[in-house]
C-alpha cells in the first residue's frame, strides 16, 4: 500500500479519520491504546500523537522491523496474543485491515484476545476496507460466484456487527467512507481531488444511501 489507491485512501481519508477519533477518545480521558496486528505501524504512529501509552503487537517480526523504523514512542511486541495474553490492559484497542481477511476461527480468537486486553468500558476501533455492498464488494461477490469459490473477501456491516456482539462488544458508532470506488491499482495524478469530492458528496447523503461506500470504521464498547 505504498502507492496507488490505498496509499491515497490512507493519507486522504483514513489517517485524518483516525486522528479525529483518537483525539475525541483522548479528550474523554482514555490514556492507553493497543494496536492489534499492528503490521508496519501505520495506525500505531497516529496513536502515538494522542495517547501517552501505545503498544503495537504482531506475529510478524518482519512487519515489526518496519514498524520500529517509523514508531517514536510506542512499545512494539512480537507475540501472538491469541495464544499468550499480555499482562497489561488498555483503554482502546485497534484492529485495522484485519477482520476482512481473517478466517472465522481467527476472528473469534482475535476478539477474545482483544476483549482480554481491554479494561472495563474499553473500546475497540476496527475497519473493513471492502464493504460487501459497495461497487467493489458487489464485483468481488459476483466474481466469487462465477468462479464457484471465494477469490476475494468482502465483509458487510451486519456481519461485522454480529461478530462483535457475539464477541462481547456493543457497537457504538459506525462511519462509512471511501465513496470513490477502487477500479484497480492505477491511481492517476489528480485523483485525490476527485476522492475528496466524492467524500463530500457521501457526507451529504442519507445514511441509507451511504452503504455503497467501500469501507467503514466501527467503534464498539466492551460489554
Amino acid at each position: 500500500y505504498d502507492s496507488g489507491f490505498y496509499k491515497a485512501q490512507w493519507e486522504t481519508i483514513e489517517r485524518p479519520l483516525l486522528a479525529g477519533w483518537f483525539g475525541r477518545m483522548r479528550g474523554e480521558g482514555r490514556h492507553s491504546l493497543l494496536d492489534f496486528a499492528c503490521g508496519t505501524g501505520r495506525v500505531t504512529t497516529v496513536a502515538e500523537s494522542f495517547f501517552p501509552r501505545v503498544v503495537g503487537v504482531d506475529v510478524s517480526s518482519a512487519m515489526l522491523g518496519q514498524a520500529r523504523a517509523v514508531c517514536r514512542t510506542a512499545e512494539l511486541i512480537h507475540q501472538d496474543i491469541t495464544v499468550t495474553r499480555l499482562s497489561e490492559q488498555f483503554d482502546v484497542a485497534t484492529a485495522f485491515r484485519f477482520f476482512l481477511n481473517a478466517e472465522a476461527a481467527l476472528r473469534s480468537e482475535a476478539l477474545r484476545a482483544i476483549r482480554g486486553a481491554l479494561r472495563p468500558g474499553g473500546v475497540l476501533v476496527a475497519n473493513v476496507h471492502v464493504n460487501s455492498t459497495s461497487p467493489l464488494g458487489l464485483a468481488y461477490r459476483l466474481r466469487n460466484r462465477l468462479h464457484g469459490r471465494r477469490v476475494a473477501n468482502t465483509l458487510g456491516y451486519p456481519e461485522m456487527r454480529r461478530m462483535l456482539v457475539e464477541g462481547g462488544f456493543e457497537v457504538e458508532q459506525v462511519l462509512r467512507y471511501s465513496a470513490l470506488p477502487r477500479l484497480g491499482w492505477f491511481f492517476p495524478p489528480g485523483s485525490r481531488t476527485l476522492m475528496r469530492a466524492f467524500e463530500a458528496v457521501l457526507g451529504a447523503m442519507p445514511v441509507s444511501l451511504q452503504s455503497y461506500a467501500q469501507s467503514f470504521l466501527i467503534q464498539a464498547r466492551l460489554c
